[in-house]
């Protein structure tokens, strides 16, 4: 096993034994966590440590602050000042943990307090300094080539299969390569000195996202890769993955540098892979909605037949009536009468009037529940692109519960459980599409009959969607793939992309998703959606 070897600088001849000891019984343990085994060489003073460190090489240094004659903070001064290659580790007393703060300000790497237990974390604590200290050299190396290789960089740079571009600390482009021409249009002639605002690159929609990112970068925070729009200059619109960095020259972040990956192909694949489940979620619930129109078409049906016979009966009175308008003998008005009268008899007018009205009702109330499953559908299966908006995640449970229903039928029960929650900017659509495909999926866990529960409440700055099922549960190795593309347990009647597509448009949210399950008790799926930024597609 590869040894870090370690000197200890110590005047206090117990302390070092009892450290030594400690470090080198690490390796007799065969605990996993120490990848290397330890040596220990022992300096009984800040002198002994400078004659020991130009004969041998170490790994790293323990140095004890209250060292006599040359004190610890001497020895660290003395160590960087010879340019000695190994990291110092600052050992204090207690309380003094002040003074250990000042040592890593000097230079030191870490510090221990000879306090409580302080020798159990000892090993790890060297080993992750030795670790992060070659990892800082290591960088360091690499740096320095790129340096030494500044003609090489540039024309890598140039010729990229992404867009590269710098900006200033004003935000104006000083770099760019001909993969950036090649996707915006735009020569690098037109946009040196310009700002990204100037030439109306970004999408009006992506424009504070990018805005935001930047501010963040020039303050020297990290970010991961986001997707933006861009509209190119033939006035196209393209999708790119953007990644940005601060550019720091001596300690100091002078700019920023940007890699642009045009993603547009993959995005039209993924926006046909969401419609393609949405299809297959509105192909499952076919049966189920044909149903539920066939109920009102039916009583709509019949109450025309009703109303077919009732426009007879008032139609055959009317034909009574005009015979009297029309008598020209008055020795027939009598007749006449009594055959009105019998005809009011037969058909009881004030009843079918009454009966009009309702009928009329019930038809209208019919076509209204038709025309809502229509647009419902509508809404859920529509397969453009639409802008971020602000939504009520509750009211979009309700329209999904609705469509879902058409599934459950009478053998599940809903319960919602409501929380107080503020609008959110999302895709609607998007949204109900990953509740549906989780609510397909809980109403096919329960083979019988069962619950399904919906909660929605606030924590921690986020909205929370659970959707719960007493079903029939999920084994682990089942759970392992659930988020897999075209992994299914429905056989052939199943896409295997329901929850796939869930977990991106959850993800393009900023947001998480999550499932707890145990067989034979049921399934828990929880959505975390940010509620205070602007998502976007990051």
């Amino acid at each position: 096993m590869e040894q870090i070897k370690i000197l200890y600088v110590e005047d206090d001849p117990g302390d070092a034994k009892l450290v030594r000891r400690a470090l080198l019984s690490t390796t007799e343990t065969g605990d996993v966590r120490y990848k290397r085994a330890f040596s220990v060489d022992i300096a009984e003073s800040g002198e002994k440590c400078i004659e020991k460190i130009r004969k041998e090489k170490y790994d790293v240094l323990l140095v004890d602050y209250n060292l006599p004659k040359m004190s610890g903070l001497d020895v660290l001064t003395k160590i960087i000042e010879d340019g000695y290659d190994a990291p110092v580790i600052m050992v204090t007393g207690s309380g003094d943990e002040e003074t250990a703060v000042n040592a890593m300000k000097r230079g030191a790497w870490d510090y221990i307090v000879k306090a409580g237990d302080y020798l159990r974390p000892l090993p790890l604590t060297i080993q992750n300094v030795v670790l992060q200290y070659e990892m800082a050299k290591e960088k360091r190396r690499v740096e320095e080539a790129l340096r030494e290789s500044e003609e090489k960089n540039r024309n890598l740079i140039e010729y990229a299969n992404d867009a590269i571009f710098t900006l200033n600390l004003n935000g104006a482009f000083q770099l760019v390569n001909k993969k950036f021409e090649e996707i915006t249009g735009f020569k690098r002639e037109e946009v040196m000195g310009k700002k990204i605002a100037e030439i109306k690159l970004i999408d009006p929609e992506y424009s504070e996202l990018v805005d935001q990112d930047l501010k963040k970068k020039i303050k020297g925070y990290s970010g991961e890769p986001y997707e933006i729009a861009i509209i190119n200059r033939k006035g196209e619109r393209k999708y790119i993955e953007l990644s940005t960095t601060a550019v720091i020259e001596k300690g100091n972040i002078v700019g920023i540098q940007g890699i642009g990956r045009d993603i547009t192909e993959r995005k039209k694949l993924e926006q046909e892979l969401v419609q393609t489940d949405k299809l297959a979620s509105l192909g499952q619930l076919v049966a189920g909605i044909a149903h539920e129109i066939n109920n009102p078409i039916a009583y709509i049906k019949s109450n025309n037949h009703s109303l077919a016979s009732y426009l007879d009966d008032i139609a055959s009175l009317l034909t009574e009536y005009r015979k009297l308008k029309n008598l020209e003998d008055n020795s027939q008005f009598e007749s006449v009468i009594k055959r009105i009268e019998d005809k009011e008899a037969e058909i009881d007018p004030d009843f079918v009037l009454d009966d009009l009205n309702k009928l009329l009702e019930e038809s209208q109330e019919g076509i209204e529940r038709i025309a809502t499953i229509v647009k419902e559908l509508r809404s859920f299966a529509r397969p453009e692109e639409v802008p971020f908006e602000y939504a009520d995640i509750n009211e979009e449970l309700d329209k999904t519960l609705r469509i879902a229903q058409h599934e459950f039928r009478d053998r599940i029960k809903v319960n919602k459980e409501y929380g107080r929650i503020p609008r959110i900017q999302c895709h609607a659509s998007q949204l109900s599409q990953v509740f549906l495909n989780i609510l397909l999926n809980a109403g096919q866990a329960i083979e019988d009959e069962g619950t399904v529960t919906v909660k929605t409440f606030e924590e921690d700055n986020k909205i929370v969607i659970e959707i719960s099922d007493d079903g029939r549960g999920m084994d682990k190795e089942t759970m392992k793939h659930i988020f897999n593309p075209f992994f299914t347990t429905r056989g052939v009647s199943g896409t295997g992309l329901g929850l796939s597509v869930s977990y991106g448009i959850i993800k393009k949210h900023n947001g998480e998703i999550h499932v707890k399950s145990e067989v034979g008790k049921g399934t828990t799926f929880r959505i975390e959606l940010p509620q205070s930024s602007k998502s976007h597609e990051t």
